[in-house]
C-alpha cells in the first residue's frame, strides 16, 4: 500500500490509503484492490523496500571478523569425524604403563581425526 494524504493535526493524525494487489502482472502495474481514508497511525507499518535499508548501503560498514576454529569444541564443528565413521577401528584399549607413552598415543589418534 501508499500512504497518499495525511489530514488532522499533530495531536491526532489520519492517513489515507492506497491497497494494491499483492502479485501484479509483469507487463502492467499493479491494480488498486481499496482505497482507505482516516486510517490512524497504528494501522500503519512502515517497512524497508528489499535491499533498500540502511545495511545495503555501499558505505555501511562490513568487515570480516575471524574466529578460530580451536576455541569452538570439536564434536560442535561440522567437520568432526569420528574414529567409527572414518573407519580407522577401535582405539587401542592396552594401557601403556608409561603416561608419556600414553599422551603420545592419544596425540597421534587425534591428529588423524582432524586429518580426515
Amino acid at each position: 500500500c501508499d500512504v497518499v494524504d495525511t489530514d488532522g493535526g499533530r495531536d491526532s493524525p489520519t492517513f489515507r490509503t492506497v491497497v494494491y494487489e499483492k502479485a501484479p502482472a509483469h507487463d502492467r502495474a499493479p491494480r488498486i484492490i481499496r482505497k482507505l481514508k482516516n486510517v490512524p497511525p497504528s494501522g500503519i507499518k512502515f517497512v524497508d523496500r528489499p535491499y533498500h535499508s540502511n545495511q545495503h548501503l555501499s558505505y555501511a560498514f562490513r568487515h570480516y571478523i575471524p574466529i578460530p576454529d580451536d576455541i569452538f569444541p570439536l564434536h560442535w564443528r561440522d567437520d568432526y569425524q569420528t574414529a567409527e565413521s572414518l573407519h580407522l577401528g577401535a582405539k587401542n584399549t592396552d594401557t601403556p604403563s608409561d603416561p608419556a607413552e600414553m599422551d603420545e598415543r592419544l596425540n597421534a589418534y587425534e591428529e588423524k581425526v582432524r586429518a580426515a
